[in-house]
């Protein structure tokens, strides 16, 4: 009789769960500081829209930057179709996720600072 061959292990959860969330960290850091931007006066020198779109971006580039560390991690159990669809939908995912953490950080720093 032949042995059935045992599944790769899983990746990592501490690295997995590390490239999952550092693009809403970077966000929610970014939001942050721009709510202690504009908190400090400095919207009135500088158009406030570009701060306030600031943190999505920001997340959205980091998502776009963590991908090859993303795609080298699965590449650990996945191969083929499976790893292009992950290396595919990983970066829409964070891009969405942090888009719409931006535009919830938006709405509560235009809340914050007074800006409507």
């Amino acid at each position: 009789m032949e042995e059935v061959p045992l599944p790769p292990l899983p990746p990592s959860p501490t690295k997995l769960w590390t490239c999952l969330l550092l693009p809403l960290a970077v966000t929610l850091v970014s939001s942050i500081v721009v709510m202690i931007l504009l908190g400090a006066g400095v919207a009135e020198k500088y158009d406030a829209l570009g701060y306030l779109l600031l943190p999505g971006a920001a997340g959205a580039l980091a998502g776009l930057l963590g991908t090859p560390g993303f795609v080298l991690l699965m590449r650990q159990r996945y191969r083929g179709r499976s790893l292009w669809l992950l290396g595919f939908a990983y970066p829409i995912g964070q891009i969405v996720l942090s888009g719409v953490t931006g535009f919830g950080a938006c709405l509560a720093i235009a809340a914050s600072v007074g800006i409507y």
